[in-house]
């Protein structure tokens, strides 16, 4: 129950890229962290497990070297894969991508498997387009679309309208933008 309330506040307090998306955000995770410090429910590791993932959320909008190398330094001692650290390694490769550091952001994702697919697929997206890997973009957007994935019972037919909107504005900074055509008619 307390693991809903958890995905519950960093549902609520981040859209899927970080920003806030009511003043009540903030509220809702220090209550949150409040119930998981005299929640007798969880066990211990489950516990910090939820903290640490309610601060990765905490965190995200607005991002710095020192906060994304703390976030780093949890992700290391997390051994354990859940939907937690996995919910945590996609928090903090959003952090990367944010500060720029898309090799670090990409090394990161590899490490959420165990959360909703459009986080990964979204994350994946906008990593490759901050890349300039516009034809791993487009393939990562043609895998959302022909493949069936009910985990967390979120279809990846669904892709976030951030990521598709800096995919389309990069593709429209490039100066190749007939190929990126033609290459998505073939498809």
């Amino acid at each position: 129950m307390l693991t809903r309330n958890v995905r519950s506040a960093v549902g609520k307090s981040l859209r899927l890229f970080g920003e806030p998306t009511t003043s009540s955000a903030s509220v809702d995770v220090a209550k949150n962290l409040e119930q998981l410090k005299h929640g007798p429910h969880l066990d211990r590791i489950t516990k910090s497990q939820a903290r640490e993932c309610l601060m990765a959320a905490s965190n995200l909008e607005n991002p710095s070297k020192e906060i994304y190398h703390k976030l780093e330094r949890i992700l290391k001692k997390q051994l354990e894969r859940n939907e937690l650290t996995s919910r945590t390694a996609a928090l903090t490769a959003l952090a990367a991508y944010k500060l720029g550091l898309y090799g670090h952001a990409e090394r990161i994702l590899k490490r959420a498997t165990l959360c909703p697919s459009i986080m990964r697929r979204s994350l994946s997206v906008l990593i490759l387009s901050g890349k300039g890997e516009l034809d791993k973009a487009l393939d990562q957007l043609e895998a959302v679309l022909c493949e069936d994935d009910a985990l967390f019972n979120s279809w990846n037919s669904s892709i976030s309208e951030e990521a598709l909107d800096i995919l389309c504005a990069t593709i429209k900074e490039r100066d190749d933008t007939q190929k990126q055509v033609k290459y998505l008619s073939k498809k």
